[in-house]
């Protein structure tokens, strides 16, 4: 079960779509016996998903609104999040570019 809210979504079709269009376009036989391209397009995409949660939070900021409780004058500031597994999209960024350290760790297939 996924569990996102606004375009945290992303956080995960992203990665998957770069890593799907770079076995294309290297092919088969080359992207399973070097692991760098797999780490390069997770470094790609760690860098779009976090332009993209930097949009997103201005975005946000720029339609946020702000309710004051009559009762106790406390205010509340309403305004969306972008999360994928209750995680910030810019902290998947930083995740992202975790996995792709592994990858280049991790030796190359004979």
């Amino acid at each position: 079960m996924l569990i996102w809210r606004g375009f945290g979504f992303l956080a995960a079709v992203i990665p998957l779509g770069m890593l799907a269009l770079t076995e294309q376009i290297v092919g088969q036989p080359a992207y399973a016996k070097h692991s760098w391209y797999g780490a390069a397009a997770l470094l790609a995409s760690a860098a779009a998903v976090y332009y993209l949660s930097i949009v997103l939070r201005q975005r946000a900021e720029s339609s946020q609104r702000e309710l004051v409780d009559q009762k106790t004058g406390q205010t509340v500031v309403l305004r969306r999040h972008h999360d994928f597994f209750f995680i910030d999209m810019r902290w998947w960024a930083v995740i992202i570019v975790v996995i792709a350290v592994v990858f280049l760790v991790v030796p190359d297939q004979p």
